[in-house]
């Protein structure tokens, strides 16, 4: 019998596997600061990047069919039916600006809502998801004679480009927005 084995008691076989463990244990990760992020669509509205807040647009459509309506502003587009829901369509360069947008295979309808309130936006193009963070910020960089102006929250700069953030809410809250007719 080996007298080695019965003189080691489990609590020291314990405590050496405890300090073994130690020595060779793998650190936890270093507490890292978060960072807020701001999710927005990017798009083009003339030669303006823009950029909206995911919570503000529904849905992005190919341009449908599009029905027009007679009386109407020459920034109402007309009418659209969409999965059998009639929504109405703008085109939000004409209203901000009073010229109609370049329509190209790459412009897309941008399906807003404010208290469930739809409403299809035409805009010359859709870049996708655009991410900034906090120290992205650098203001709005607009003149108050710009019409763009207006609807503008804030700008992130980002790889050497000017984003300005598009509030949706303050487009649809405008009075004359929804007064479509002639």
């Amino acid at each position: 019998m080996d007298t080695n084995r019965l003189s080691i008691d489990p609590f020291s076989i314990l405590r050496d596997l405890e300090v073994h463990n130690r020595q060779h244990a793998v650190s936890l990760p270093q507490k890292t600061a978060v960072r807020q992020v701001w999710t927005n669509l990017g798009f083009l509205l003339g030669n303006q990047k823009l950029a909206a807040l995911l919570t503000q647009v529904c849905e992005v459509l190919p341009c449908p069919l599009i029905t027009r309506v007679p009386g109407a502003k020459p920034w109402v587009l007309g009418v659209a039916n969409v999965r059998g829901y009639i929504l109405p369509l703008m085109d939000l360069h004409a209203y901000i600006y009073g010229t109609p947008s370049r329509q190209t295979h790459q412009s897309r309808i941008l399906v807003v809502t404010k208290q469930k309130l739809l409403t299809g936006l035409l805009v010359e193009e859709v870049f996708g998801l655009k991410y900034f963070l906090d120290e992205e910020w650098v203001g709005q960089h607009l003149t108050p004679n710009d019409p763009l102006h207006h609807y503008i929250q804030r700008g992130f700069a980002q790889n050497n480009e000017i984003w300005l953030e598009f509030n949706f809410h303050l487009l649809m809250e405008q009075e004359g927005f929804f007064q479509a007719t002639i």
